[in-house]
């Protein structure tokens, strides 16, 4: 393999590379149909706030503002023009990279001395007449099933310090899906619950109702799912509590009855250790009510609108309480102290070349990427977001020396400023 090769494949984890922007152009192309959902909204609601979002969700990721030091062929992305909007897949997807970049370190460093369980809460299908009423109802049920698992409220016979909670964190998903019986919407949370190492409870021994999964073609079987006592415990409280009947021992016993037959089990709860597999638990709990291959009903896309109106996606509690999900920023912008690294390396390329402040599009960026084979110095794109993927886990002293080897890729010199030959 030829140094040239080498020095090209090297280079990949410091900047963006051309997949990174053909995915956020399939993804960009989907706010021509929101921006006339919302067009249409504000003639059927005669609402010309509908209208601003429609142009600004038109607009988003049209401009890019970027330094360009022409001499190094790098293009440092410093903003870019975007809506902010809760449909928009750029704009969700971005803030999906920023979170797991925020917060995965922090669940990591938890992970060591507790066990996270991703655990998802479910309730039946609703009408979108109802969505908004379900959601209120959600939240709120939410926070007083959180008071028995820290031991704030109490039930007769039963202990929830065994479990040693400690914290969690709360994210909403609404999936669409056509009903015979009109109930299209499906919420449901996405929750990383942080309990004590090894928990007592969590063999997975019990079937009921929930675990006939899906269809098995190997075996002509469908899959079985076993579930631990605690998940059947949190089938039966957040039933109970959606449901407005009083949690006692008695009545999680007896859910069958005291919901006239209509629930044999509860309401369907699964929870799994994480293991370290945070990738997973962020890729559900982030990516929102955006349904990635097709673009909302019109009919959904009002019922979904109103419903997600100034209400918080994100909740946390416990140790994770002083975390915001919700404002994580731009993925372009310095927010945090791994942020310092990117600084030190614009210090080094501003010391070198004072850089060309100009505006492109994707198209624009697309172009010069695709003509790099024909060029002899390459265009390269950077940011602090490729940055932190590279730095995040890292110790001072390998970010130290990533950084040596990022001079010598970029600038071809080493920390002294010689260069290398």
């Amino acid at each position: 393999m030829s140094s040239k090769k080498n020095r090209e494949e090297s280079t990949i984890e410091w900047e963006f590379g051309i997949d990174w922007f053909k995915d956020l152009q399939a993804k960009v192309k989907y706010n021509v149909y929101q921006s006339e959902y919302y067009e249409r909204m504000a003639d059927d609601y005669n609402d010309d706030t509908y209208r601003k979002k429609a142009e600004r969700t038109l607009a988003c990721s049209k401009v890019w503002d970027l330094n360009y030091y022409v001499r190094h062929g790098i293009k440092q992305i410093k903003s870019i023009t975007r809506c902010q909007d809760s449909f928009c897949y750029v704009c969700q997807s971005l803030k999906a990279q920023r979170r797991f970049q925020l917060f995965s370190p922090i669940l990591r460093q938890l992970e060591k001395t507790h066990d996270i369980f991703h655990t998802v809460f479910t309730v039946p299908n609703v009408s979108g007449q109802r969505l908004n009423w379900t959601l209120d109802k959600m939240y709120s049920r939410f926070g007083r099933l959180i008071a028995y698992l820290k031991g704030e409220k109490k039930v007769k016979g039963l202990d929830f310090f065994q479990y040693g909670y400690v914290g969690a964190v709360r994210s909403l998903e609404i999936t669409t899906g056509k009903r015979k019986n009109g109930n299209d919407f499906h919420p449901h949370f996405h929750t990383m619950i942080v309990l004590s190492k090894n928990p007592p409870n969590m063999e997975k021994v019990i079937e009921n109702s929930f675990s006939n999964g899906k269809y098995d073609y190997v075996t002509n079987k469908r899959k079985v799912t076993y579930f631990s006592k605690f998940e059947w415990l949190l089938q039966r409280i957040w039933c109970l509590l959606m449901l407005d009947i009083k949690v006692t021992k008695q009545n999680i016993i007896d859910i069958y009855g005291v919901t006239d037959g209509l629930y044999k089990d509860g309401f369907d709860v699964k929870a799994d250790n994480a293991q370290g597999n945070f990738h997973e638990i962020f890729k559900y709990a982030i990516k929102g009510t955006y349904k990635k291959e097709k673009i909302f009903e019109y009919e959904d896309f009002c019922y979904l609108e109103e419903a997600l109106k100034n209400r918080r996606v994100y909740e946390t509690y416990g140790v994770l309480r002083e975390y915001n999900f919700n404002d994580v920023g731009d993925i372009s912008n310095l927010q945090d102290m791994s942020d310092m690294i990117f600084d030190e390396l614009l210090k080094e390329l501003q010391r070198r070349e004072k850089p060309v402040v100009i505006q492109s599009c994707i198209e624009e960026i697309l172009n010069d990427l695709q003509s790099n084979k024909k060029r002899k110095k390459k265009i390269r794109y950077i940011g602090p977001a490729v940055l932190r993927r590279v730095f995040q886990t890292l110790s001072d002293e390998e970010k130290e020396t990533c950084l040596e080897k990022m001079r010598k890729l970029f600038f071809g010199e080493n920390s002294e400023g010689n260069r290398i030959k």
